[in-house]
């Protein structure tokens, strides 16, 4: 007889639940408890000892086996520190976006594929690997035109008072300071039009393409009709 103890079980994907299924036919016991089991040695035995809809309950079994929580490496921060990676609150890599680029980073170039960003199965962590490298792969062709973001930022070269604000606070890295003029620099290549630096500069030299003030102010006449 196996007991399986738990505290949520969720099974997102049918493959999942027909594993769950064939368990339980085969005898499998899962048991929901509020995780606060404990094991004691009796005689030959180990009892484990829980809790379910507010009972104590317990169970005699011969052999008890612990299912650790899956953690980050502890590299994982120096690497994130490094490449400018978010982590969310368990530590593990962040994507830039779970729906639309759930392999990507802020940085260009960087993706992150497998058990980085959490708790995985093969299966997920196979295409999230060849969904990576297909990425890749397109823009590796010769001659291949990359579009590039329409709405980024710019630097109004008049009015930079060349501070480098907005070069320590760029998350994708896209400024750069100009020697010869002592002006900060926008690479478009890099830059996804994030508007950090348009909201952090002093002197309002950065701007962002298709979002300046007399645009902005437009739209919201337009929308005040």
């Amino acid at each position: 007889k196996i007991y399986s103890f738990y505290s949520d079980l969720c099974l997102p994907k049918k493959d999942h639940q027909r594993l769950y299924g064939e368990a339980v036919d085969k005898g499998v016991e899962f048991i929901r408890s509020d995780g606060t089991e404990s094991v004691t040695r009796k005689d030959n035995n180990l009892v484990v000892e829980y809790k379910t809809d507010s009972k104590t309950k317990r169970v005699s079994v011969d052999m008890v086996v612990l299912a650790p929580a899956v953690e980050p490496n502890p590299d994982t921060e120096k690497l994130a520190g490094f490449l400018d990676i978010p982590r969310d609150e368990f530590g593990f890599f962040s994507e830039e976006h779970a729906l639309m680029k759930p392999f990507g980073t802020p940085l260009e170039g960087v993706f992150i594929v497998g058990s980085c960003q959490g708790p995985k199965d093969i299966g997920d962590a196979v295409a999230q690997g060849a969904a990576s490298a297909g990425r890749i792969l397109s823009r590796l062709i010769p001659g291949e035109k990359l579009e590039l973001e329409a709405m980024i930022s710019e630097i109004n070269e008049d009015l930079c008072g060349g501070c480098n604000t907005c070069i320590s606070l760029c998350p994708y890295f896209a400024i750069s300071r100009d020697e010869e003029k002592k002006v900060a620099v926008v690479n478009e290549t890099l830059c996804r039009g994030c508007g950090t630096c348009v909201a952090a500069c002093p002197t309002g030299a950065a701007r962002a393409k298709h979002f300046t003030k007399e645009q902005v102010f437009a739209e919201i006449k337009e929308v005040a009709k």
